[in-house]
């Protein structure tokens, strides 16, 4: 019967993904949402990639050697990371990409 009704919209709302056909009905189907947990996963992979590379080339800027500026946080980059952070007394984010050591690299 849905099939010979024209679809309007399909929106997902929570774990359901409501059909509104242009006869009024409205009908509400549940959907596998466990996918969109990896989205998620993804995007913030991809902002933590773009992060790193953000902290490769600052440190290289500034005469650090870290390699290959790829966005991934390997041995070369995260020991130039450390050495900026003591040379720059941030020694609260010591080995790690705090906001304190974002702003003296001047990355948001």
């Amino acid at each position: 019967m849905h099939e010979k009704n024209s679809l309007l919209r399909l929106v997902v709302i929570a774990s359901f993904a409501v059909t509104i056909f242009s006869t009024g009905i409205l009908v509400a189907t549940p959907v596998d949402v466990s996918a969109a947990p990896a989205a998620v996963k993804k995007a913030k992979d991809n902002s933590k990639i773009e992060l790193n590379k953000a902290v490769q080339r600052a440190l290289a800027r500034k005469g650090y050697k870290v390699g290959k500026i790829d966005g991934v946080m390997g041995r070369k980059t995260r020991l130039a990371l450390k050495y900026y952070q003591r040379a720059e007394g941030l020694h609260s984010e010591l080995g790690r990409i705090g906001p304190k050591t974002k702003k003296r690299m001047g990355i948001r």
